[in-house]
């Protein structure tokens, strides 16, 4: 089970590396994201596709969005291991 961040003040969502497949990248080319939080700034050089299942909201729907993959912080240091941001709440 992931610990996820329902966040309304990030405009995409970023997951941990741990917890991607390779079948799961999607090639971005050489694109560089930048991200500033409170914590300090890093960076993303990569997407995957997540598939998520949400049981609180419905027991059968799945849902498959594209997802910033954070290959720089330790799941040890960091309180969410998947921060949804309003890319998936909007959409």
């Amino acid at each position: 089970m992931l610990r996820t961040l329902l966040d309304t003040g990030t405009s995409r969502s970023v997951v941990l590396s741990n917890f991607v497949k390779l079948n799961q990248l999607v090639d971005t080319g050489k694109r560089v994201t930048t991200w500033t939080t409170m914590a300090g700034s890093f960076t993303t050089r990569k997407v995957a596709k997540l598939h998520c299942k949400m049981p609180e909201l419905s027991t059968s729907k799945e849902v498959e969005r594209p997802c910033e993959v954070d290959e720089h912080t330790d799941r040890e240091s960091s309180p969410y291991d998947l921060i949804l941001g309003v890319d998936l709440l909007t959409n």
